[in-house]
C-alpha cells in the first residue's frame, strides 16, 4: 500500500517522537536516521489517541519489525 513512503523515508532507522505542545495537545513526529523532522500528525486532546495513531500508521507502511518510538510524554522508548 505505502511500502514506497517507507523506502524513500528510510523509516526503519529512524522513530517517533510523542510530545506535548505549547497548546497543551499531544503530537508526534517522525525524525530521520540523521535526526531532521520528516513529518508531524496533528494534535490530540488525549496521549492514548496519539497511540493509536502511530499503530495504525505503522499497520499502514506494513514495518516488519517495528519502528522505534521515543515517548518524551511518558519518558518510555518502545517499538510499534
Amino acid at each position: 500500500m505505502m511500502k514506497w513512503l517507507t523506502k524513500v523515508l528510510g523509516m526503519r532507522e529512524g522513530r517517533f517522537e510523542v510530545y506535548k505542545d505549547v497548546a497543551d495537545e499531544y503530537r508526534f513526529r517522525y525524525v530521520s536516521a540523521n535526526n531532521k523532522i520528516m513529518f508531524s500528525g496533528e494534535g490530540y486532546t488525549r496521549h492514548n489517541n496519539v497511540k493509536r495513531a502511530l499503530k495504525s500508521i505503522a499497520k499502514q507502511l506494513e514495518f516488519k519489525k517495528g519502528v522505534k518510538v521515543q515517548d518524551f510524554v511518558t519518558e518510555e522508548t518502545y517499538f510499534i
